[in-house]
């Protein structure tokens, strides 16, 4: 005797169940990332594999760049492969479309005298066949990107300067200080 589905409440608990653990790997791969490219630094976090009195050298940190690197990239395969999981699950359960769903208005055609005793015939439109270029159309967004670029260049040059500026100003008032201490005469 085989026992009954579960019904879809169990389903969807079961699953989110699912999702609440692999997102609770998510600070793992950070930290594992994070150890990663700190070992290309001049202050490393420590490896969890390296004792807290191993000496820092160049083979040391290679050793802990490849471990840290594999554990990082088998991390985030098996994420891949458990969320394809439960997006085959959802599918499976239909709470998702297997395949992208497109709109294709339905647009009646003009009707002609003697063809089909005059009736319209109704077609399918992609609704989708003139966009170009993921529907921005001629505008390249690179242009944009660039401006932003250059504005952003612009005031970090103006709070650079007001910084040098301000520094100037503190050595000046510190030479002018040590200029009056130094015509000081002290008696012992």
């Amino acid at each position: 005797m085989s026992s009954p589905p579960p019904p879809p409440d169990s389903q969807a608990a079961t699953q989110i169940r699912a999702l609440s653990t692999l997102s609770a790997s998510l600070p793992h791969i950070l930290t594992t990332a994070a150890t990663t490219v700190s070992q290309l630094t001049n202050a490393p976090i420590p490896h969890p594999s390296s004792s807290a009195g191993t000496p820092d050298s160049i083979s040391a940190r290679r050793a802990a760049i490849s471990s840290s690197a594999t554990n990082y990239f088998t991390s985030i395969l098996s994420l891949n492969k458990a969320l394809h999981a439960q997006i085959e699950a959802l599918e499976k359960a239909g709470v998702i479309p297997a395949d992208e769903a497109r709109y294709r208005a339905p647009i009646a055609a003009p009707s002609v005298s003697g063809v089909m005793g005059g009736a319209a015939v109704a077609q399918q439109k992609d609704s989708e066949a003139g966009v170009t270029n993921n529907g921005l159309g001629e505008l390249d967004v690179s242009y944009l990107n660039a401006r932003a670029r250059g504005r952003m260049g612009d005031d970090a040059l103006e709070r650079l300067r007001m910084i040098v500026e301000g520094v100037e100003e503190q050595l000046q008032k510190k030479r002018k200080k040590e200029d009056e201490d130094g015509d000081m005469v002290i008696d012992g």
